[in-house]
């Protein structure tokens, strides 16, 4: 008797994502950065988890990399996409997921930690194409120039610190649509 012909398993399709970022301060991604993607197969809502992707990692490197693949439900559930920078192991709520800003803000490491990037593309049909997400800057970006005049010299302006006085240091971003909720103590930022 002959041996039967298996059944052909469904090719999957990978998730492939590409961002880009509105313009402040950063305009693009950096290598080694790394974003949380939740995908969400329509017509579910983003929750914590149980999601179709869970707080996946994608590390950039010219493309962006998960930590392990991911496929899309089938070739016709379409899906939603959420996105955040900077990534984050453990998120235990969503819709309110803490975000400490630090007073001190004088070094890159200290400024750029405190930049938080959000982002959704809804509706997507599955595809061979990374998904686009456009990401923007849910924090104040202040830009302060000093400018020599009225006394001062531009060597004065070289050594001179900034001081913004009475911000909060936290916040509670809802990751379901991007929302900041100030929290935490006034702090004097520098």
């Amino acid at each position: 008797m002959p041996e039967p012909t298996p059944e052909p398993t469904p090719e999957r399709l990978p998730i492939k994502i590409s961002t880009t970022i509105t313009r402040a301060t950063d305009t693009e991604f950096e290598q080694g950065d790394q974003v949380g993607i939740y995908v969400v197969n329509e017509p579910a809502s983003l929750q914590t988890t149980g999601n179709h992707v869970d707080n996946m990692r994608f590390t950039y490197s010219g493309n962006w990399e998960p930590d392990t693949p991911i496929y899309w439900k089938d070739k016709t559930t379409k899906a939603d996409f959420y996105c955040y920078y900077p990534y984050e192991t453990n998120i235990s709520n969503i819709e309110a997921y803490y975000f400490p800003i630090k007073a001190d803000q004088t070094s890159e490491t200290n400024y750029k930690a405190c930049d938080f990037l959000w982002g959704a593309t809804k509706g997507m049909s599955p595809t061979e194409d990374a998904i686009g997400i456009t990401a923007k800057h849910l924090m104040s970006s202040i830009i302060i120039r000093l400018i020599a005049g009225n006394g001062y010299r531009e060597e004065d302006m070289r050594n001179a610190t900034v001081t913004i006085c009475g911000l909060k240091t936290g916040s509670y971003i809802n990751l379901t649509n991007g929302v900041v909720t100030p929290d935490g103590d006034s702090e004097d930022i520098h």
